[in-house]
């Protein structure tokens, strides 16, 4: 195992390991509930490799909020993370196999490198009835996220019809929604006020914002 370390920290008995992180607009999002797993396993295995008990985590948020997270050592997190690093050297490393699709973002980029572009030959998986199946599974997930787009983009615009140039409208107590803080013309579309004079007259008035919902 091994485990880079941003700074070790010297003249106290509190804490042993500094990890230093950056968060953008996007990546604060990550944050709002405490340190993110993946960095929680970062920092857990340096503790394992250095033999420390106790690691900061200091992160600025958006460039602006610093936030200061204190993780101890956990024995049982780190003998997980010890079995899951060795189920992967040894059935992946040591035997040059790739590990299959995880669905993350990480897997996608890593396919992406390793296939940037196809070579102009088929492929038969004629003989592959489980790839069929996954084709098929495919092309169904695909055409009902399609449909919940479209009914999602349907229910969104039946609202903001609905509530008009209202800034604010309320459903119950425990529901509510709002204009979200960007300027753009009323509920009718873009397209519309650019083509149809009737359109672009009535649509002419700005607004604080669309409603958001």
């Amino acid at each position: 195992m091994l485990a880079n370390i941003d700074r070790e920290v010297i003249g106290t008995d509190d804490v042993q390991i500094l990890e230093c992180k950056t968060a953008g607009i996007n990546g604060a999002r990550l944050w709002k509930e405490g340190v993110p797993e993946y960095v929680q396993l970062q920092v857990m295995q340096q503790l394992t490799v250095t033999g420390k008990q106790t690691a900061d985590v200091a992160v600025l948020l958006s460039g602006q909020h610093l936030e200061i997270h204190r993780i101890e050592r956990d024995e049982s997190m780190i003998a997980r993370l010890i079995d899951l690093e060795r189920r992967l050297f040894l059935d992946y490393m040591v035997s040059d196999t790739p590990p299959p699709a995880s669905g993350t973002e990480s897997a996608e980029a890593a396919l992406r490198c390793l296939y940037p572009e196809d070579n102009g030959q088929p492929l038969d998986f004629s003989q592959h009835p489980e790839l069929a199946t996954t084709y098929r599974e495919l092309k169904a997930v695909r055409q009902s996220i399609a449909q919940q787009e479209t009914r999602e983009a349907q229910l969104s615009q039946v609202l903001q019809q609905a509530m008009g140039a209202a800034t604010r409208t309320e459903f119950t107590e425990a529901i509510s929604a709002g204009r979200s803080p960007r300027t753009a013309p009323g509920w009718m579309s873009n397209r519309c006020s650019r083509t149809n004079p009737i359109c672009r007259s009535a649509t002419a008035r700005p607004a604080k914002g669309v409603a958001a919902f």
